[in-house]
């Protein structure tokens, strides 16, 4: 929108964004679910394919056990409940709010599949590995952060930070052809605070 309003953009900064509008299969199947299911349901598939693509990551074969492992335990685990005659908590109106924003969230998300910008785009790698988004930008660079997705800006944002100042200062260094600004992560397990 930046740049069709006539503005300059030197840098596109992703930080661990998920992968399922970006990637052409997931894609063409939220394409394909949008014709044909409710609002609701659309969301819920987006979320199912972001989830997968947490783990993209790993090889192939954890991804499918650790899916089935986790599909495994949830039968159990209701199976259990049932057979002790367990009646399920009902959620609070502060959980009902926050669930009805995320599936707004994933909503709008399935739907929106972006396309390739005419800037540099640099991915800072958590949990979601950035191979989906290299074609994405008019170049592209990409950096393992340390701490997860949901803790990668909070508890290590040295490793985001660092890299991000060098290429704000030297937006260059982004561009193909250059030696690119690999620096050092902090030590696993090591947390940082605010980089100023």
């Amino acid at each position: 929108m930046l740049i069709e309003a006539g503005h300059e953009v030197e840098i596109v900064a992703l930080i661990d964004p998920p992968t399922a509008n970006v990637r052409p299969w997931s894609r063409a199947i939220l394409r394909t679910l949008d014709r044909v299911l409710p609002d609701m349901h659309l969301a819920r598939a987006y979320e199912a394919l972001s989830r997968f693509g947490e783990t993209s990551k790993w090889p192939y074969p954890k991804r499918f056990a650790n899916l089935a492992w986790k599909l495994s335990r949830r039968s159990v685990r209701m199976v259990q409940q049932r057979l002790a005659g367990h009646v399920p908590t009902p959620p609070t109106a502060r959980d009902r709010e926050v669930r009805v924003r995320f599936l707004q969230y994933s909503l709008v998300m399935a739907r929106y599949l972006p396309r390739r910008i005419d800037a540099p785009v640099v991915y800072f790698s958590a949990d979601y590995t950035s191979r989906a988004w290299r074609d994405m930008g008019a170049s592209f660079e990409s950096y393992d952060v340390l701490g997860g997705h949901h803790r990668c800006v909070k508890d290590y944002t040295a490793s985001i930070a660092t890299p991000l100042r060098a290429l704000l200062e030297d937006p260059a260094a982004a561009m193909p052809g250059q030696s690119g600004l690999m620096l050092p992560l902090a030590e696993p397990g090591e947390r940082d605070g605010l980089v100023p």
